[in-house]
């Protein structure tokens, strides 16, 4: 971890070499929908999100690594089909609804994320890979897009977000491997 007084974390899944292509290719066909000029998430920072601890101290950090050690992080399959533009975030997404495993999962990580006085998400879990950031306005295709792709990742990340120029760099710092159910 870098030595600033905090960093960004959050946690989430890499995506594979055919998947990445996949989402690259949705991502050209879609950026001349928007009404403005979103940023188009990097290739390098795509994963599939399972949720966010925000400004973490180096404190925070090592407690932080201990729990994500101890949580529940059990192998999945999740199925991601469904465009999204989320007004508020000002982000498009592909989502899914989360599988039992992933929801599992993800509760796990709130409760850390409230135990240790960290970023709160007021929504459920969405399993969601975002595309573009600073979405303002949209127009979505009507048709549902034919895309679906199935995660079924190996490892769990740790992920920490630096600003870079005029976009974010997302790394791993930490990675768990999935077990399967006990």
């Amino acid at each position: 971890m870098q030595s600033c007084p905090s960093t960004r974390l959050f946690v989430g899944f890499s995506l594979d070499e055919p998947q990445t292509q996949k989402i690259l290719h949705l991502q050209q066909s879609l950026k001349h929908k928007t009404d403005t000029n979103p940023a188009m998430v990097l290739a390098h920072n795509l994963h599939l999100t399972l949720g966010f601890f925000g400004s973490v101290d180096p404190t925070s950090y090592a407690d932080i690594l201990t729990a994500i050690e101890q949580m529940p992080k059990t192998k999945f399959s999740q199925t991601i089909d469904t465009l999204d533009w989320w007004q508020a975030a000002k982000t498009i997404c592909l989502k899914g609804q989360a599988c039992a495993s992933l929801h599992t999962m993800a509760d796990a990580v709130r409760r850390i994320a409230d135990i240790h006085q960290l970023a709160k998400n007021q929504y459920d879990y969405i399993p969601h890979i975002s595309l573009f950031r600073g979405v303002t306005s949209v127009s979505l295709p009507k048709t549902k897009p034919n895309i679906q792709l199935t995660i079924a990742p190996s490892h769990l990340h740790l992920y920490q977000s630096t600003r870079q120029h005029n976009n974010v760099h997302y790394t791993i710092l930490k990675s768990w491997p999935l077990k399967l159910k006990e």
